[in-house]
C-alpha cells in the first residue's frame, strides 16, 4: 500500500564513502583533519563538491559542540530547551536543507502554524479534552506557496530526558494531529481534489527527544485514510571516541532525509 510513497534518493550512497574518510581519524584532532580536507576540496576540480563542503561542516559543527571531541557527552551537558535548539537543531537544519534553497526553509523558534484558525475552531468542538496547541519549536516551510511542510518539535534537553517523557508523549501527539490538519489543509487549497493527487502526498515531522531524531511521516495511500507512522529514527552521534563509525551513518541519513523532503515538496 505504502509502495507507490517509497523514495529511495542517490545523495545517501553519494555521502557515506567520502564522509568515512574525513571522519576516520574519530577524535584525533578531528577540527585538524577537517581543515586539511578543507583545503584538499579548495584545490581539486570534483563534480560534487558542494556536497563534500557540506559533510565538512557537519563535521564542524560536532567540533564545535564538543570543544574539538574532549567533551565526552556534549548532549547530556546542562542546557536549556532554547540552548538546545539554538545550538544544535537549527545549525544542524540549515545544513541538512543548504541543497534545497529556496525552495525549503526553517523558521526555528515558537511559530505558529498557519492553519491556527481552523485548529482552535476544532479544539472549541471537543468535550472535557486539552487539545495540544498549534505551536510549534520550528517550521520549514515551502515559501513560494506560503505552506507549511514539515514540523520540528524539540522535547525538552536531552540533559533532562527522563522529565521530559509526558512532554514527549504529548509532543508525539500534537504532531500527529498538527499534519492530519495541514493534510487537510493542503488539499483544500487544491480546489477538487483527485485520487492521485491526494496519494502522492506526504508530510514530515522531525522531533527530538534524548540523543534521537524521530522522522515521523502522514500520507493518504487510500482516500480518507491518512496513516501516520514512524519514518526513521536516526541515532545523535554523542561520544566523540565513536565519531568514526556514527558520524558517516548520521550524516549520511540527513542527507538522505533532506533528499526525500525536497522531493515530496516538490508533488505539492
Amino acid at each position: 500500500m505504502e509502495r507507490h510513497l517509497r523514495f529511495d534518493g542517490i545523495k545517501r550512497n553519494q555521502v557515506k564513502p567520502y564522509a568515512k574518510t574525513v571522519f576516520k581519524t574519530g577524535n584525533t584532532d578531528l577540527k585538524t583533519a577537517l581543515r586539511k580536507e578543507k583545503l584538499l576540496l579548495r584545490n581539486s576540480f570534483v563534480e560534487d563538491k558542494s556536497l563534500k563542503k557540506n559533510i565538512i561542516k557537519f563535521g564542524k559543527l560536532m567540533c564545535a559542540l564538543t570543544d574539538n571531541c574532549i567533551s565526552v557527552a556534549w548532549i547530556y551537558e546542562a542546557m536549556t530547551e532554547s540552548e538546545f535548539i539554538t545550538r544544535f537543531v537549527t545549525p544542524l537544519i540549515d545544513l541538512m536543507l543548504k541543497p534545497y534553497r529556496p525552495l525549503l526553509t526553517f523558521k526555528p523558534g515558537e511559530q505558529k502554524l498557519l492553519i491556527v484558525k481552523e485548529y482552535e475552531n476544532n479544539a472549541l468542538l471537543e468535550e472535557n479534552a486539552r487539545l495540544p496547541g498549534p505551536n510549534i519549536d520550528g517550521i520549514i516551510r515551502i515559501p513560494n506557496l506560503n505552506l507549511d511542510f514539515v514540523l520540528v518539535e524539540v522535547s525538552g534537553p536531552p540533559c533532562s530526558a527522563a522529565e521530559n517523557y509526558n512532554h514527549y508523549r504529548g509532543d508525539r501527539n500534537k504532531i500527529g494531529k498538527n499534519l492530519k490538519y495541514m493534510f487537510k489543509t493542503i488539499i483544500s487549497k487544491k480546489g477538487t481534489p483527485c485520487i492521485r493527487t491526494v496519494t502522492r502526498l506526504k508530510l514530515f515531522s522531525l522531533h527530538f527527544y534524548k540523543d534521537t531524531i524521530y522522522v515521523y511521516s502522514i500520507s493518504m495511500p487510500m482516500w480518507d485514510v491518512p496513516v501516520f507512522q514512524v519514518e526513521a529514527s536516526i541515532k545523535i552521534p554523542v561520544e566523540p571516541i565513536l565519531f568514526a563509525s556514527t558520524m558517516p551513518r548520521f550524516v549520511s541519513q540527513l542527507f538522505d532525509l533532506g533528499e526525500k523532503i525536497d522531493h515530496f515538496a516538490k508533488e505539492v
